[in-house]
Formats: structure tokens, C-alpha cells, sequence
């Protein structure tokens, strides 16, 4: 809810993510309970919208059911399922800025006939603790 009445109410059209959202909502709840003329918050912006399409767009849509995020993610495996997500965004919000790089990613998946496959890749748990053990050597102890 927040996503989209942010866009909704912003002279600018901002477009936020999902946790500068919560720091917004928390920004607004706040200003209800500070009695002064000069109520004045910065929130200052933790992500790019685009990194978290599946859970903007259905802030857009005002699916506020959060279980839904889980459901539609499943369908959304393959690039060019994520593409359709970011085209329905920003034909709900043309004025949301995408980067060059973004938008060529984009331009690939819609050529690439290998985007619709889904892109799974098995996690590693051994390298993943070898990784972790280096991280923190030379403390380390088996």
C-alpha cells in the first residue's frame, strides 16, 4: 500500500522499494505522534525498486495479500517471465527510471531463446562452508 500511494501522491512519481516502504510507513506513523509545527523525517532510500518487481507490482496492482508474492514467484522462474513483470510496472508507472544496463538485460531476454527456461541453480553447502571458513580465518577451529 504504501509502494503505490507513494507513487500515487509524489509530485516526483518516486517509485520505491519494499524497504524503503517500511521506512516510509514507519516515518509516517511517527509524524502522527510528534506534536510540533516543523514535522520534518529523511528517509533515505535502501534499494532500487527493480530489484524487488514480483512484491512492487503487486503493491501496484494493491494485492495486499502477502502470501500472493510466493504464488506468482513460482511462475515468474524464467527471464522472460521476470520482463513481464517490469513491463507491466512500468506501464502502471512511465515515469519509473530503469538503467541502461536494466533495460538492456531486458532487450536480451526478449531475444534470447534460452529466457524461457526457468534458472535454478542448487546450492553448494560444502563450498558455501569452505567459503565461510576462510572468511573468518585464521581464528577459525574445526
Amino acid at each position: 500500500k504504501t509502494i503505490r500511494e507513494t507513487y500515487e501522491h509524489s509530485p516526483s512519481k518516486s517509485l520505491i522499494d519494499t524497504h524503503t516502504a517500511v521506512a516510509v510507513f514507519a516515518a509516517e506513523k511517527y509524524l502522527e505522534t510528534v506534536d510540533s509545527a516543523a514535522k520534518v523525517v529523511l528517509v533515505s532510500s535502501t534499494a532500487h525498486w527493480a530489484k524487488f518487481p514480483l512484491p512492487v507490482l503487486e503493491a501496484l496492482r494493491g494485492d495486499d495479500d502477502v502470501g500472493a508474492s510466493a504464488a506468482t514467484e513460482a511462475n515468474a522462474a524464467s527471464a522472460k517471465d521476470v520482463v513481464r513483470l517490469y513491463e507491466e510496472i512500468l506501464a502502471k508507472c512511465p515515469e519509473a527510471s530503469v538503467a541502461a544496463p536494466l533495460k538492456a538485460c531486458f532487450e536480451d531476454a526478449k531475444d534470447d531463446a534460452s529466457a524461457d527456461a526457468a534458472r535454478h541453480l542448487p546450492a553448494d553447502a560444502a563450498a558455501i562452508v569452505q567459503e565461510l571458513r576462510e572468511f573468518v580465518s585464521p581464528g577459525w577451529t574445526a
